[in-house]
């Protein structure tokens, strides 16, 4: 691909992005690497070359992602993507601002028209992640858009049109059962309420804290809580918890110190009683993936 001109212009330009996490980005995994992924926005992310296996709490045993796969990550779900081939490279697309899919329908209609047809909605959300296939016109799609980040193109007014793109290509050529399936673990009932508490849920220490970022009384938060995550907030919370220290675990990156402190355990000992407590195994025997 042809570097773009007047790259120095585009450089001094107030809406380059210079950040080291834009809302499009390639990223290139050699060897041994892995990435580790920060949830704290919403992420879209496509194989360009190689394979993955990816690992999230939610899903313990893992996929294997190949070139054209797409995987939806929401806000708060903890995951690490380890390479299985020399060299992989993936497309990440961060969710930023508030998406649809087209002016005239947003993901609570997928939701309202999906959830009517189909009674085992939270079976469903709870399941292994979904993935889709890159078709020919996505193909098409990400054929340009590669290209031109690849040239160093950075500019975040076009970025930002072209995450609409991609939502208005995702509503022309993919069926809205696969959309429903794809998106899952962000749609609910209350599509406000669960994209805050999933923003948010992490940075706090019991429901009472969580309750307060949102502007709630601890009642109000309770009863709207169990209305839409059929869930206490104290189950759910510590269930969340289990699985983001059950995905680090995994991934072993950090030691089992680095890990407890990460998540503000008064020592490993107290955190490796939660995690029995939690899947029946100690964080030695899920690291090395035997039970005794």
């Amino acid at each position: 691909m042809k570097e773009i001109l007047y790259k120095d212009e585009h450089a001094s330009c107030i809406y380059f992005d210079r950040s080291d996490k834009p809302s499009i980005e390639i990223k290139q995994i050699k060897g041994n690497d892995g990435w580790q992924v920060i949830p704290q926005i919403h992420k879209i992310v496509i194989v360009l070359k190689g394979s993955f296996h990816f690992i999230s709490g939610k899903n313990d045993t893992g996929e294997v992602l190949q070139t054209g796969h797409m995987l939806f990550l929401a806000s708060g779900t903890s995951a690490s993507f380890q390479e299985n081939s020399f060299e992989s490279e993936i497309l990440v697309i961060r969710i930023i601002n508030k998406t649809h899919f087209c002016e005239t329908y947003r993901l609570e209609h997928l939701w309202q028209q999906i959830n009517k047809q189909d009674s085992q909605t939270e079976i469903l959300r709870q399941d292994s992640f979904h993935l889709l296939d890159v078709n020919v016109e996505m193909g098409n799609y990400l054929f340009s858009l590669v290209g031109l980040i690849r040239s160093g193109f950075r500019c975040q007014n076009y970025l930002s049109i072209k995450i609409k793109e991609f939502f208005y290509i995702l509503r022309c050529y993919y069926t809205k059962e696969d959309l429903f399936h794809f998106f899952r673990s962000l749609l609910s009932s209350d599509m406000i309420f669960s994209q805050q508490v999933m923003e948010h849920y992490a940075k706090c220490h019991n429901a009472k804290e969580l309750a307060k970022v949102l502007n709630y009384s601890v009642s109000g938060f309770e009863k709207r809580f169990k209305k839409v995550f059929n869930d206490t907030p104290y189950h759910w919370m510590m269930t969340q918890r289990a699985y983001d220290i059950h995905t680090d675990i995994i991934a072993g990156e950090m030691n089992f110190k680095q890990i407890s402190d990460k998540y503000g355990f008064s020592s490993p000992s107290v955190m490796n009683d939660f995690i029995k407590q939690m899947f029946d195994m100690t964080p030695g025997q899920i690291r090395k993936g035997t039970k005794k």
